[in-house]
């Protein structure tokens, strides 16, 4: 760090190859972060949804209300219908499914740095990776820190201007064509686009 220079990871994605910011991803995972990734502990029951809700702080109520507030071209309730979307598909109302659910599956626990967004994530001059704001560093499911990292390159990263819905849509699709992560692999020139943007977050 003596060169002085950091740079997070949000300005690091958007103007470096795939190739690059796979390596630094293996970089995040492997070795930054590998020590806590290699004490999981055993097997066990964990509620996903008391994890998430602690985490983010929400409410059903709460979640529905944000909804309704942001999602103003959307129309319905139980079956929503986006006016950007051409085919005139409807999809299932995803808080109003889950209102109430609780999610308990098998998993592994370890230390997880628990808020992976974009700034958070520093790269300096030489590729090595470093972090900050440890404020929700704790215990939870194993496969946290990578949730979090795969919404910010698809959330965020993937600003608004980048895509349309039709294709975000076809992306997801494609991304959600596989079960398990060993077969991500498969998933390199599934997605026919000529948006390159949309390519990218296919192969993190």
């Amino acid at each position: 760090m003596a060169n002085g220079r950091l740079e997070d990871f949000g300005s690091f994605y958007r103007r470096s190859t795939i190739q690059q910011v796979e390596k630094i991803i293996d970089e995040l995972f492997q070795r930054t972060c590998s020590t806590w990734y290699a004490n999981p502990g055993v097997l066990q029951p964990h509620n996903l949804t008391e994890d998430y809700q602690q985490l983010f702080g929400y409410r059903w109520d709460s979640l529905e209300q944000s909804a309704s507030h942001y999602l103003k071209s959307v129309q319905g309730k139980q079956k929503l219908a986006f006016k950007a979307l051409n085919s005139g598909r409807s999809f299932t109302n995803p808080i109003k499914a889950a209102t109430g659910a609780s999610i308990t599956l098998p998993t592994y626990v370890c230390t997880t740095h628990g808020d992976f967004n974009q700034h958070n994530i520093l790269i300096d001059y030489d590729g090595h990776v470093w972090l900050i704001d440890f404020q929700n560093t704790g215990r939870g499911h194993i496969l946290r820190d990578v949730a979090m990292i795969d919404s910010t390159i698809r959330f965020q990263l993937l600003a608004a201007d980048d895509a349309t819905l039709e294709g975000r849509l076809h992306m997801e699709e494609t991304l959600n064509s596989i079960e398990r992560f060993s077969h991500a692999k498969q998933l390199v020139g599934r997605l026919s686009t000529q948006n390159p943007l949309l390519q990218k977050p296919m192969t993190q």
